[in-house]
Protein backbone atom coordinates (compact mmCIF):
# COMPACT_ATOMS: atom_id res chain seq x y z
CA UNK A 1 0.00 0.00 0.00
CA UNK A 2 1.31 3.67 -1.06
CA UNK A 3 0.58 6.47 1.13
CA UNK A 4 -3.14 8.38 -0.96
CA UNK A 5 -5.13 10.53 0.97
CA UNK A 6 -8.60 9.36 1.64
CA UNK A 7 -10.88 10.48 -1.12
CA UNK A 8 -14.20 11.57 -0.85
CA UNK A 9 -15.43 8.27 -2.67
CA UNK A 10 -13.32 6.39 0.01
CA UNK A 11 -15.20 8.32 2.92
CA UNK A 12 -18.50 7.08 1.09
CA UNK A 13 -17.34 3.35 0.70
CA UNK A 14 -16.72 3.84 4.48
CA UNK A 15 -19.88 5.19 5.71
CA UNK A 16 -21.77 2.23 3.59
CA UNK A 17 -19.24 -0.37 5.02
CA UNK A 18 -20.10 1.39 8.97
CA UNK A 19 -23.83 0.84 8.40
CA UNK A 20 -23.24 -2.81 7.24
CA UNK A 21 -21.36 -3.51 10.54
CA UNK A 22 -18.19 -4.28 8.98
CA UNK A 23 -14.90 -4.21 11.09
CA UNK A 24 -12.27 -1.54 10.31
CA UNK A 25 -10.00 -4.45 9.18
CA UNK A 26 -12.88 -5.05 6.88
CA UNK A 27 -13.44 -2.09 5.62
CA UNK A 28 -9.68 -1.70 5.58
CA UNK A 29 -9.11 -4.11 3.37
CA UNK A 30 -12.00 -3.28 0.70
CA UNK A 31 -10.57 0.20 0.34
CA UNK A 32 -7.38 -0.91 -0.12
CA UNK A 33 -5.83 1.25 3.32
CA UNK A 34 -4.12 0.46 6.75
CA UNK A 35 -6.69 -0.36 9.51
CA UNK A 36 -5.50 2.53 11.73
CA UNK A 37 -6.09 4.79 8.84
CA UNK A 38 -9.44 3.61 8.69
CA UNK A 39 -9.82 3.88 12.51
CA UNK A 40 -8.39 7.41 12.81
CA UNK A 41 -11.18 8.59 9.73
CA UNK A 42 -13.83 6.91 11.63
CA UNK A 43 -12.69 8.19 15.34
CA UNK A 44 -12.28 11.83 13.75
CA UNK A 45 -15.47 12.21 11.92
CA UNK A 46 -18.23 10.06 13.75
CA UNK A 47 -20.74 12.05 16.10
CA UNK A 48 -24.16 12.01 17.71
CA UNK A 49 -25.33 11.42 13.94
CA UNK A 50 -22.51 8.60 13.22
CA UNK A 51 -19.82 8.61 10.37
CA UNK A 52 -20.60 11.73 7.73
CA UNK A 53 -18.94 12.24 4.27
CA UNK A 54 -19.39 15.32 3.70
CA UNK A 55 -18.44 16.35 7.35
CA UNK A 56 -15.32 14.46 6.95
CA UNK A 57 -14.00 15.83 3.64
CA UNK A 58 -15.11 19.67 5.02
CA UNK A 59 -13.25 18.63 8.25
CA UNK A 60 -9.88 17.79 6.27
CA UNK A 61 -10.00 20.84 4.24
CA UNK A 62 -9.90 22.83 6.79
CA UNK A 63 -7.10 20.94 8.90
CA UNK A 64 -5.21 21.16 5.27
CA UNK A 65 -5.64 24.61 5.19
CA UNK A 66 -4.08 25.36 8.76
CA UNK A 67 -1.51 23.07 8.12
CA UNK A 68 0.33 25.98 5.80
CA UNK A 69 -0.68 28.95 7.83
CA UNK A 70 2.20 31.21 8.51
CA UNK A 71 3.79 31.22 11.93
CA UNK A 72 2.98 34.61 13.96
CA UNK A 73 6.65 34.96 16.40
CA UNK A 74 5.77 37.23 19.26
Amino acid sequence: MSYRRVTFEDRIKIKLLVQQGKTKSQIAKIIGKHKSTVGREIERNTGECGYRPKQARRFADHRETQKYRPYKLT
